[in-house]
């Protein structure tokens, strides 16, 4: 576990996961909902554990990312509510994680987000270009409040990958909804919208283990981000 001082009187934990081999880029994840993990001193997780991004934190690392799982800056004990993932002091925080990536691996960061934190990766990205050399939104938000729609996403000249499960059923992230997201992305950066089937729906339909999470098919998700996000990451 990592602790970084991101602000004034304010830090920031993350986890931090290095690759078996050499690494082949970073990666940060952002968590849905409220964001919030409550890492403890020793690293352990108090919240998020299902999350789709969290429970496959392994698996990034293993096909060769540097993975840093970030939680709740220490001034959002009740995770990040409100518009907080679309304001500059959210970016401050993860701009001090992306410096403290690079200064261990000159490499590619890609900002990664799943549900509520596709929010916190788009926004990131484009209050902070220099910060992101790619994004990889999964079950994007793309109705209601902090809807990806709703940001200036032609301003992203980064490769895009988009995911999302075609029968994902909660009430912010219909793949139906997506078009509005879509046509907001340059044609002249790389982009892709991959739909996929199958999987197992248990319980709510916007927590982890319905299709919303990927339950299931998680190694497919995997397979296919990450070989479409080394092929397309920055040199």
């Amino acid at each position: 576990m990592i602790e970084l001082p991101t602000r004034p009187g304010v830090s920031l934990r993350f986890l931090l996961l290095e690759p078996p081999g050499p690494p082949r880029a970073n990666l940060i994840l952002f968590t849905g909902g409220e964001g919030l993990l409550k890492l403890s001193a020793a690293g352990e997780l108090g919240a998020g554990r299902g999350n789709f991004l969290v429970r496959t934190r392994q698996g990034w690392a293993d096909m060769g990312f540097r993975v840093a799982v970030v939680d709740a800056p220490s001034d959002m004990p009740r995770g990040l509510l409100g518009d907080f993932r679309e304001s500059p002091e959210h970016a401050t925080d993860i701009a001090a994680v992306v410096d403290y990536l690079r200064r261990g691996a000159a490499l590619p960061v890609w900002l990664a987000g799943t549900s509520r934190g596709t929010t916190s990766a788009a926004s990131v990205a484009l209050l902070r270009p220099d910060k992101a050399d790619g994004l990889l939104l999964t079950s994007s938000i793309d109705a209601g409040r902090g809807s990806l729609a709703q940001l200036p996403l032609e301003r992203l000249t980064i490769p895009v990958l988009m995911i999302q499960h075609r029968r994902d059923d909660c009430r912010a992230s219909h793949a139906y909804n997506l078009g509005p997201v879509i046509d907001r992305l340059r044609a002249d950066a790389p982009r892709e919208l991959m739909l996929l089937d199958g999987g197992a729906n248990e319980g709510d339909p916007c927590q982890p283990w319905a299709w919303h999470g990927y339950n299931g098919i998680e190694s497919r998700v995997l397979g296919l981000a990450g070989a479409w996000m080394l092929a397309h990451g920055r040199p």
